[in-house]
């Protein structure tokens, strides 16, 4: 089933690296949607797809796995 899920995130020196970091993600779970930059620095997520790989995403961003290589 498809679900919706938007999300903030909130840390110091999150650059253009982070972004490209889970525009992978989502692009290998089948995940649609946006990512940006606000005006105050913290990430916004808006994303869509099958309830499974959103929760594997949002698991992958939680762990903080993020690897800017």
């Amino acid at each position: 089933m498809l679900r919706r899920i938007e999300s903030g995130i909130t840390a110091r020196g999150l650059k253009f690296d982070y972004l490209l970091w889970v525009e992978k993600l989502a692009f290998r779970f089948g995940i649609k949607g946006i990512i940006f930059t606000k005006n105050d620095g913290s990430v916004k997520i808006i994303a869509e797809g099958e309830e499974k790989n959103l929760l594997e995403l949002v698991k992958k961003i939680e762990g903080g796995i993020f690897s800017g290589r």
